[in-house]
């Protein structure tokens, strides 16, 4: 459910007010040397992101999604969650929509579609084979055992503060050094580590004055 007033804009204050994307992807936030980090999240082929994270850092990552012509299509046993999310976001309610199963619309470049699985870390289903512009982004509060299994087809992981044990269960499964499961442990809540197998890269979020109006402040809850 989205908080505070909500503030409803065409698409094009959207795009003027939110995370632009470059050539190499979405810009999630800016490391400690202030550089861009920016990630393939929508492209032609189709990718799987776990998130490991709470709501606030989920409806960033969808939001910003948004920005760039996204159509999201979440699965979820939680639907108020997602109440309002499209309309306060691009005054356009249509563009999330809470189905009950894998869904195969369409993708294309000026329309890549966001499938979202808010499951605990079960993905309810993967991509259709060969999809373009398809993108399944898996969501869970914490490592559940189902989002272990994620976890090993994901091209991304997106995690926010861990427990120790879960850090370092993410970090072995991914090969990267152990100061990225220290990293993990310590993480503030406007932070998040994004990994893949064998590397990693502390960021810190950077939500605009909009998101914050819409989301409220930073959280790892």
């Amino acid at each position: 459910m989205v908080t505070g007033t909500p503030t409803r804009l065409d698409a094009a204050g959207l795009a003027r007010l939110s995370p632009r994307a470059g050539a190499t992807g979405l810009l999630l936030g800016r490391d400690a040397e202030r550089a861009p980090v920016l990630v393939p999240l929508l492209r032609p082929e189709p990718t799987r992101v776990l998130l490991i994270g709470g709501a606030w850092l989920t409806r960033i990552v969808v939001f910003r999604c948004l920005a760039l012509g996204a159509r999201v299509l979440v699965r979820t046993t939680e639907p108020q969650r997602w109440d309002g999310l499209g309309a306060a976001a691009a005054n356009a309610p249509d563009r999330v929509t809470v189905v009950s199963g894998p869904d195969s619309a369409p993708g294309h470049a000026g329309e890549p579609v966001l499938h979202v699985a808010d499951l605990g870390g079960r993905t309810g289903g993967d991509l259709p084979t060969g999809a373009a512009w398809q993108t399944l982004l898996t969501v869970a509060d914490q490592l559940t055992e189902p989002a272990a299994a994620a976890l090993r087809a994901a091209d991304h992981v997106l995690v926010q503060r861990m427990w120790a044990e879960q850090a370092a269960y993410v970090a072995s499964a991914l090969r990267v050094d152990d100061a990225a499961a220290r990293a993990a442990v310590a993480l503030p809540d406007d932070a998040a580590l994004l990994l893949g197998f064998g590397r990693y890269r502390q960021l810190w979020l950077g939500p605009t004055a909009l998101e914050q109006r819409l989301f409220g402040p930073a959280q790892r809850g």
